[in-house]
């Protein structure tokens, strides 16, 4: 099955983005966080740690393991 991109264009009417931003870099920082830039030149270091280690992990739970984070 192919993997289609929604765009703005094929929004239906009413319905916009949760976030008015798009990350543009995101980069591996020590300790489980990530550097991210967007758009709009904000930036941040995002905590990964508690996540991850969480009991409601989810899917993130493989990210424990370095070599993948």
């Amino acid at each position: 099955m192919p993997i289609k991109t929604v765009t703005q264009e094929y929004r239906p009417a009413g319905v916009t983005a949760a976030a008015p931003w798009r990350v543009r870099a995101v980069n591996v920082q020590p300790g489980c966080r990530l550097s991210i830039t967007c758009n709009d030149d904000t930036s941040g270091i995002v905590d990964m740690s508690a996540l991850i280690s969480s009991a409601d992990a989810g899917i993130f739970t493989a990210l424990k393991d370095a070599q993948l984070f």
